[in-house]
């Protein structure tokens, strides 16, 4: 008994404990490193997380988050500018607005020059014209740094019907494409010293294929960093500009009776046209079932008229003789 518990306070027993606090803090690792979504459209337990004295509430949560808030926006946009002036931080901002306007082409006039004063630009504009309003759909890309003067510029353009805020945290996925490029490059050049050591053609194939792959995986990971820092240097704004217009009267056109005629003539021009292209159609190519058919009935009517005189003239009387 005492042998079994000098095994267990002993080394065996140290590491048995360090495993197990390793396997913990790994625990704990993990769970930190799952992505937090925060909305502040519905707070825990009826009220808002509240800041903590000595750790500020944006960056404690914009490290990796993502922030999503529609009306109460003001808090969304302090937070997500207090992250962004942390250093080196990478935030992606995005708007999306709902705005009653009173006239659609000067509203959507003042966003386009207004975007294009700022050095941003139209991704996709599109008006349509529905029964009782004209939307115009815009949306513009502008530099980050003029988020927010596009932003209160078009909430000031009318009554706001929706308005809703985003913002995302990619700093780790942008540090972590960064360290996969580095080290996918150190090993393209590793693998471009094997051309030095391959002695045959099949090894030459083998190395110039795993080069291939690795050049792939850089140029995967070059893409996916190339618009991470176009979405953090260009913000997004969905902008929605209604303008509402009265209800529609049907109009009473007039009889237009030339016209009807003419469409009444054409009408009966196409049918005759019709019926003599199916007769065209059914004389030709039924030729070879009709003509046969027609000889037969006539033969036949010729034959049974041929066969009815002479039963006549058997049928006659023969004349009377002299001796009658």
């Amino acid at each position: 008994m005492s042998g079994l518990r000098a095994m267990v306070t002993g080394w065996p027993g140290v590491a048995l404990a360090a495993l197990l606090a390793l396997g913990v803090l790994a625990g704990c690792g993990r769970q930190a490193a799952k992505p937090q979504v925060m909305s502040l459209d519905e707070p825990v337990g009826g009220q808002y997380p509240a800041e903590v004295p000595g750790e500020p509430m944006a960056e404690r949560v914009m490290d990796g988050a993502q922030i999503s808030a529609t009306g109460d926006t003001e808090r969304a946009l302090s937070m997500i500018a207090a992250a962004e002036a942390a250093e080196g931080r990478k935030v992606i901002k995005t708007a999306e607005l709902d705005v009653e306007v009173e006239s659609l082409d000067d509203a959507q006039k003042q966003v386009v020059e207004l975007v294009d004063r700022l050095g941003g630009f139209i991704s996709s504009l599109t008006v349509s014209d529905y029964t009782t309003s004209w939307v115009s759909e815009i949306v513009a890309r502008v530099p980050s740094e003029h988020f927010r003067e596009v932003y209160d510029a078009v909430k000031a353009l009318g009554e706001v019907e929706r308005d809703h805020i985003g913002g995302q945290d990619v700093t780790e996925e942008f540090m972590d494409l960064e360290r996969r490029i580095a080290n996918k490059q150190a090993e393209e050049e590793r693998v471009r010293e094997m051309f030095k050591q391959a002695e045959t053609v099949e090894d030459l194939l083998k190395v110039e294929q795993r080069l291939s792959e690795v050049r792939m995986e850089i140029e995967g990971y070059q893409g996916r960093l190339r618009f991470l820092k176009d979405q953090v240097r260009y913000s997004t704004l969905t902008i929605t500009l209604t303008e509402e217009g009265e209800a529609p009267l049907e109009e009473v056109g007039g009889w237009r009776l030339g016209y009807h005629l003419k469409g009444a003539v054409r009408a009966l021009v196409n049918a005759v046209r019709a019926i003599v292209v199916a007769l065209i159609y059914i004389a030709i190519p039924g030729a070879v079932v009709w003509i046969p058919l027609v000889i037969i009935i006539v033969l036949i009517r010729n034959a049974v008229r041929h066969r009815g005189e002479r039963r006549q003239v058997a049928q006659a009387p023969s004349p009377p003789t002299a001796e009658q």
